[in-house]
């Protein structure tokens, strides 16, 4: 993912709030490497009680398993950063049956990860209650660029969910 301006930023972030606000969707975050930039992307703009349900951090192993039901099997042989352990981390989310859309992300930010190769690795889950969508990306770059990437990259999704279920 390319660099993006403060402007082409601001515009990710508004198109998701627009588009969550008039979907009237309740929405719930789980977030691993991004810590929590998706969600203060969003509550930072008035109006978002409108729409948000709750914002995870779940950074470690145990609050993957423990708040959000994924299966230590899946850690364990798949680390922390998988495709499945994404999709986990959002079917958890949908759970409690009080969020309508999900996001979930799990990566390298760095500046280190299992193997170098690996900084900057990423899944990231989106979904609702009939689907969930799983991406992957690699971002370069810092840690503080990947994980910004990683929030945009969340949210453009979000938006093409939230397009596609009007």
């Amino acid at each position: 993912m390319k660099k993006h301006t403060k402007a082409e930023e601001a515009e990710i972030i508004y198109e998701a709030f627009g588009l969550l606000v008039k979907s009237n969707k309740r929405l719930s975050l789980a977030e691993s490497f991004t810590g929590g930039l998706i969600a203060s992307s969003l509550i930072a703009l008035p109006g978002a009680s409108a729409f948000m349900h709750e914002a995870v951090v779940a950074y470690s192993d145990a609050a993957k398993t423990n708040r959000l039901g994924v299966p230590k099997e899946a850690i364990k042989q798949l680390t922390a950063v998988s495709a499945d352990v994404a999709y986990d981390m959002a079917a958890g989310l949908l759970q409690d049956g009080n969020a309508d859309v999900v996001v979930a992300t799990t990566g390298y930010a760095g500046p280190s990860a299992p193997h170098a190769s690996l900084v900057g690795e990423c899944y990231i889950a989106v979904g609702d209650k009939t689907h969930i969508h799983i991406f992957k990306h690699t971002f370069l770059g810092g840690r503080e660029n990947i994980m910004r990437c990683g929030m945009l990259a969340a949210l453009q999704s979000l938006s093409d969910l939230l397009r596609a279920i009007k």
